[in-house]
């Protein structure tokens, strides 16, 4: 969990408190060696199954001892033992795994098996997505149900919008909700894709055992370049959280994912006619002035420039976006225009190497030339 202080180094460990988790880390090796010859000699009863569990309650990571489970289990979800016993396995195999993954959030091993347990369809999706959101809940920032609620929302079928809404609802509560902010870039290119009707094929959300088993889903990767008027959307919205706090990096990289967005829409239109490579051109000239002028402001208004090192980068690395943009348009520029940029460039990296020390040589360089700040390079 984030935020979760760490002892200090070389403070002498509580006798009493070494002595007890000793105990416990004899009690654990024994409890683990017993599981692991049980699952050696091939043992499935409620006994070996029960101690396995409780094992798992306590570690669970110990991945060898969740595929002893799925050894056991497999036949037994199937169906082979009837659907009563059936149900109940499943219901008693979520409920352990629920208890895993509270007890450690970012357990690798317990989300894989919560994984494969709702592949077999022995879960309803919106239930999943009902937990998945509790946890995000208790630790937004956990990639983990971030990455499990994906998975279960493309197999839901639940739509772009939706999920970009639920986003929303989160960088509302929190501007520097930085998981939020990544689920976008990842959410506005499927909103904006066109996808042929015959591959949207949504699992039903009350799937079960009995009618969903290993339910298959038209899993498509689609995506689309961001238009224009959603870039300026968030772009607006990017505003407000960096208005707020200028020093949180959150809004700022996903301000320089917008950036590439709008450098990708000009580069994608210099395989079309003359007129589209001029309107695009002009369009993301339209941008970068913009936030240009929107950094400016934020730094005029802002007196502590110890929070100003993201509206400064991110200045710097739009007037050498337009610089290089203006070089290959082959656009005509008044000599003053050079000159006022490169003083502001100096400026600029002068004062962000003041006040982030640690890496004035990238700004040195930078200042020389020698570091690309772009958002991307040009292809």
């Amino acid at each position: 969990m984030h935020g979760r202080p760490r002892p200090p180094v070389g403070e002498p460990e509580d006798p009493e408190r070494r002595r007890a988790s000793e105990k416990r880390l004899s009690l654990f090796s024994r409890l683990c060696n017993e599981v692991l010859e049980r699952r050696a000699a091939k043992r499935y009863d409620a006994e070996s199954m029960m101690l396995a569990a409780k094992l798992l309650e306590q570690n669970p990571e110990v991945y060898t001892v969740w595929n002893y489970r799925r050894e056991a289990l497999m036949g037994i979800l199937k169906g082979e033992q009837g659907d009563e016993t059936a149900a109940h396995a499943a219901k008693s195999e979520l409920k352990l795994t629920e208890t895993a993954i509270r007890k450690n959030p970012k357990s690798y091993a317990a989300w894989h098996h919560r994984k494969w347990l709702v592949a077999l369809g022995v879960a309803p999706l919106k239930v999943e997505l009902q937990l998945v959101t509790k946890l995000q809940e208790m630790d937004s920032r956990n990639f983990h149900a971030w990455a499990y609620r994906r998975w279960i929302t493309a197999k839901a079928g639940t739509s772009p919008r939706r999920e970009a809404q639920y986003t929303m609802d989160l960088i509302n509560t929190n501007f520097s909700d930085y998981s939020a902010w990544h689920a976008r870039t990842v959410l506005l290119p499927q909103l904006h894709a066109v996808m042929p009707a015959t591959l949207q094929k949504p699992v039903p959300a009350e799937d079960s055992p009995s009618n969903a088993y290993l339910s298959q889903t038209a899993s498509v990767e689609a995506s689309g370049v961001v238009p224009s008027s959603a870039i300026e959307q968030e772009l607006d919205l990017v505003e407000q959280a960096t208005f707020t706090d200028p020093s949180d990096q959150s809004a700022w990289i996903y301000h320089r994912w917008l950036l590439s967005q709008s450098l990708e829409r000009y580069q994608d239109a210099q395989r079309c006619d003359a007129p589209q490579q001029d309107t695009a051109y002009h369009e993301l000239q339209a941008v970068l002035q913009r936030e240009i002028c929107r950094c400016e402001s934020l730094l005029d208004a802002e007196d502590d420039r110890s929070k100003c090192k993201w509206p400064m980068l991110t200045m710097a690395r739009l007037l050498e976006l337009r610089k290089s943009l203006h070089a290959r348009q082959g656009a005509e520029r008044q000599e003053s225009d050079d000159e006022g940029c490169k003083r502001r460039l100096e400026q600029l990296y002068t004062e962000l190497a003041e006040v982030d020390p640690k890496r004035k040589g990238y700004y040195d360089d930078a200042l020389a030339g020698k570091a690309s700040v772009l958002v991307r390079q040009w292809t």
